[in-house]
């Protein structure tokens, strides 16, 4: 895996300068569409506008047609809602318009762009192939696409408690078996995290937010952390996003309110790696046991 991130990062700045030499001609404007959760979504297109910024590529943002596994027209304006920015639609836009399913599919449709004359837009999934690989590019189409948290649900600010406040993430429910190993966060993990953040920063005041019950972790939680598992999806990522500290999943929806979080965010390591000014769990984890 190691090996496989050297190779990809090595071979993305070697096509660098042609990238960016396609991205001048202004032939071609990027978009990207999927179908999926608002949270994987928000995250694909934030990939995307990170991709498009450090090649300079037009960005032409696209709204939530397609909700999974819910799709109404109130959730779809709400994840719409979601997030300010201040793209707009770009001239460049065309009915001449390409679907890219993959890295593959996106270069050879740049490729095929220099022997046409016409401009085209190419639709994307998402440029995570890219920005996995330098997250810090995030950071940099954050600044440029000036994105912001724009509580769709006109949720009021967070309550004054006396307390600092640490958001706790948990992913429970909608994973297969498979998803287990790579999306699930054992309760122990997640208590002694809590703890320790509380030990160390606390005390704090500690919701955790779960899409589901679950009286077995209730039970074994320190006294004064409270388990919320009847907050919707936007509830919850108000809270994440305006919590002092914030405790990520392994989820897009995490790593949206992460991205847009106004506090400190601790990051459990999985597929999508951290942004440059997030604290690494195993790294804290180390921390404490040296003391």
């Amino acid at each position: 895996m190691k090996i496989r991130h050297l190779v990809l990062r090595a071979f993305w700045r070697a096509l660098t300068p042609w990238l960016r030499y396609v991205g001048r001609q202004n032939k071609i404007s990027i978009t990207c569409d999927r179908w999926d959760g608002g949270g994987a979504q928000w995250h694909a297109r934030i990939s995307t506008m990170a991709f498009c910024s450090s090649f300079g590529f037009p960005y032409f943002h696209s709204e939530i047609e397609e909700l999974l596994p819910v799709n109404s027209p109130e959730l779809r304006k709400k994840w719409n809602q979601l997030v300010s920015l201040n793209h707009k639609k770009s001239s460049m836009a065309s009915p001449n318009q390409a679907r890219a399913l993959s890295m593959h599919g996106l270069l050879k449709i740049l490729i095929r762009s220099q022997f046409k004359v016409h401009s085209q837009t190419v639709s994307v999934q998402h440029c995570h192939f890219f920005t996995d690989y330098f997250p810090h590019e995030i950071e940099a189409a954050i600044k440029l696409g000036k994105l912001e948290y724009a509580n769709p649900a006109n949720l009021e600010p967070k309550e004054l408690v006396g307390l600092p406040t640490l958001a706790v993430h948990i992913r429970r429910g909608h994973m297969g078996p498979s998803d287990e190993t790579l999306r699930l966060t054992s309760d122990a993990q997640i208590i002694f995290v809590v703890t320790e953040l509380n030990r160390l920063f606390g005390p704090l005041s500690t919701t955790i937010y779960s899409a589901l019950p679950d009286a077995e972790l209730e039970s074994k939680l320190p006294v004064g952390v409270k388990l919320n598992s009847s907050a919707d999806e936007f509830e919850v990522i108000h809270n994440l996003v305006n919590a002092d500290y914030m405790l990520m999943a392994k989820s897009s929806m995490s790593y949206v309110a992460a991205v847009l979080s106004r506090g400190i965010v601790f990051y459990e390591p999985f597929w999508h790696p951290p942004l440059g000014s997030w604290k690494q769990i195993p790294r804290l984890v180390n921390l404490v046991e040296k003391q």
